[in-house]
Order: structure tokens, then sequence, then C-alpha cells
């Protein structure tokens, strides 16, 4: 199981709301007899009144959140949920996913992004049953001065100071390997310098090369890191549409739960997504496998590692925590528990309602588990049911100042 270089970057500082997401709401509370007031994006006093008589409405079933730019996508997304004729005013009904590119990115890479992004975000609605309301943006390139631009187009920021700069040399200048990052407005793909191209039907594993004009005469071409760096930090903006986090991770109080889960769920999900695992067993044995070992302190896990020496485990502990409880609670369960968070509920709560345990009691369970035990335990009989290449399991917390992890 390798761990791919793959991380959630937080911007210190207020990111622009996607007005698209507040012209849903308004649009859906209009649809169903509250009026918002003028439909313009602009969440003004007379739609914050709308949503309030929507709630008188509700009674008992009334939504516990405060509207705001943030959390306007939570409303959306939950209003079509409930009623299919309300799902017309989802940006992604519209719009699935608005793809961007570096100058210098191939029509082969081009098309394998495409097939992969859309693929993944396909599967949220058919295999877990979690279709996502917003259009998801990504930006693909292998320059990190094109990086900078474009967050300064979308941010009203340049991404030059001090801490971002080393961020994204941290995330995209590492020698012919595929990573990413993803924040609430925007998912980020950065490929080797020279891109090689990547073909979205070729199906061969890692260890394949082909040469071509960049400075480096040979660059690796996998497929599946490319497939699995977006399927990772897809799941990421799911997490971002779910919990209404825009720009919310900029606060200490790391309200979208542990980063052990947001990593450990973000790996699991996309593992799934892309080899879809049966049993789940299997994916017990193969992290057992790669982790090794008792595994004290989860907890400590909680906020993302000061010392870079921890992020490894970090991955790999909280991607076994996820997979145990996905063995429990199936696949959707990890979902659902961001869903309750962009409800309102407390991370604690919401692990509560979602798992059917107690975090406290889960740290207990966990510290006492053995991995190479579980895994020998665990051992198929054969060939395991899907290709032993490549586990993805990324992290995705965020490394900027203001951030809840990083790689």
């Amino acid at each position: 199981m390798r761990w791919l270089f793959l991380a959630i970057w937080i911007l210190a500082g207020p990111v622009q709301a996607d007005r698209a997401t507040v012209l849903c709401v308004q649009n859906q509370l209009a649809a169903l007899g509250h009026d918002p007031g003028p439909i313009d994006g602009i969440l003004g006093g007379q739609t914050r009144r709308a949503f309030s008589a929507l709630n008188t409405d509700l009674g008992e079933d009334a939504y516990r959140f405060r509207l705001t730019r943030g959390s306007a996508i939570v409303l959306c997304r939950e209003l079509g949920a409930g009623q299919i004729a309300l799902r017309q005013y989802w940006p992604a009904t519209k719009s699935r996913v608005n793809l961007e590119f570096g100058a210098a990115i191939t029509e082969t890479t081009k098309r394998a992004v495409s097939v992969f992004t859309n693929q993944t975000l396909a599967q949220f609605s058919t295999v877990l049953g979690m279709p996502l309301a917003d259009t998801v943006s990504v930006f693909v390139s292998d320059d990190i001065r094109e990086i900078q631009r474009y967050f300064k187009r979308v941010h009203g920021r340049s991404g030059q100071s001090a801490a971002d700069r080393a961020f994204l040399r941290r995330v995209c200048s590492k020698d012919n390997q595929v990573s990413g990052f993803a924040n609430p407005d925007a998912v980020v793909i950065c490929l080797p310098q020279g891109d090689p191209g990547f073909d979205p039907y070729d199906t061969r594993l890692a260890g394949t090369t082909r040469r071509h004009s960049s400075p480096k005469a040979v660059v690796k071409q996998d497929n599946r890191n490319l497939r699995t760096v977006i399927f990772h930090e897809l799941v990421h903006a799911a997490q971002f549409q779910l919990t209404g986090e825009y720009g919310a991770y900029q606060n200490s109080q790391h309200t979208v739960g542990p980063e052990w889960l947001v990593e450990g769920a973000a790996v699991v999900l996309a593992e799934f997504l892309e080899v879809r695992f049966k049993p789940p067993k299997d994916l017990v044995f193969r992290v057992s496998k790669s982790v090794g070992g008792a595994l004290p302190g989860l907890q400590r896990f909680e906020r993302f590692p000061r010392n870079e020496k921890d992020i490894p485990d970090l991955y790999g502990q909280g991607s076994l925590a996820a997979v145990m409880l996905v063995e429990e609670k199936e696949f959707a369960h990890l979902l659902e528990f961001y869903r309750l968070i962009g409800l309102d509920y407390k991370w604690r709560d919401a692990f509560l309602q979602a798992f059917d345990v107690r975090i406290k009691d889960f740290y207990a369970a966990f510290d006492g588990f053995d991995s190479d035990a579980a895994a020998a335990s665990l051992r198929p009989p054969g060939p395991t049911n899907t290709p032993d290449a490549a586990t993805p399991s990324p992290s995705g917390a965020a490394d900027a100042p203001g951030q809840s992890a990083s790689p």
C-alpha cells in the first residue's frame, strides 16, 4: 500500500462564497412558497426570513443551523434530497464539474482527468446514494506559477505568502509524482513537469515508462496514481459540501471532526469507489498489513500532527480506523457523519449517531487493536479481490496556517 502525497489547503483569509448555492436556496424557497426577495445570489435579510418561515412550517423537523453563505450548500442539497423537483436548482444539475487545465497539459491527460472526475462524481450518487449538489471545480497543472495565478483569480490572493509558497512547493514539486490538494472552492491536481500524457483507457499498473520531450528523459506513467489522487481529493470536496465548511476550517474548532477521520474517510471511500472491495474485510486485511503492529494513540490525531514524521501514522491509522467503522456500518455511514455535521451536530454527537458508538469507546477499541494479528487472521485464502499495486491512502489535511491538516 503506497501513501500518495495529497492535502487539504485552507487559505488563511476569507474564501469567495459560491453565489450559485445561494441562488439555489433562493429558488428553492420561492418554489416552496417562501418569498426570498430578489433571486440574485446575495444572502440578505429577506432570504433569511424566508428560511425562518420554512423552519416554522417544518416544526420539529426544522433545520438547526444558521443560514450563511457557507451553509447555503447544505440547505440546497438537503431540500433537493428531500424533494426531487427541487434538484433542478442544484448547480450540479447544470454542470457537475468545471475543469480547467494549465497550458502544457496534453489532450490525453485532459481526457483522463475528465473520465476519472465524472466517474467519481457519478458514483457518489449511484454507489453511495449521496449525490453532490454543487459544481466541483478542478484545476490541473504542472506549473506552480499557474496554480498561484489560478488562486489569485479564484480567491483574490496570489498564494505568494511564505506559508503558501512552502505549501505549494511541498505538494507540487515532487519529481515524477502526481499529487493534489483540495479546498472548499476547488480541487487542484499537480502533475510532473512535462506532462507525459495519461491515457484514461490504459489499464496498465504502475511501473511503465514513456519517453517524451521534457528535460527528464523518462517519466513514470501511472494512471492508477492519477485516478487515486482525483478520487481522494473529490472525497474531500464532498466533505466540504456536506458540512458546509466554506471557510470554516479557518478557525481552530475543527468542526468537521478529527483529522484522522477526514483523511481516513477520504482514503477508504476513494479506495472503494476505485476498486470496489468486496467484502470489507479484504480492505481491512490490506490496510492492517500496510500499517503493522499495535496502534496506540489514535486520539492524538484529532488535530494535524506538527511533526512531519507522524504524518504517515495519521494516514495509516486514520485509514485503518475508517475501514474498521466501514466494516461495522458500511460506506454510506462515513458520508452520513459529515452530513450530520452540516446539520449542526457537534462532531462527537454526529459520530455516535452515524456509527452507534461513543468516540471514547472507539478509541479504546482501536488502541487495543493489533494490526499484525488482524492481517494474519483476515488473510484471504487466495489472491485478494483487486490488484495489490496501490491502496490509495493519501493525506488530506491542511498544512497552511489556519488549516486543519497537511501532508
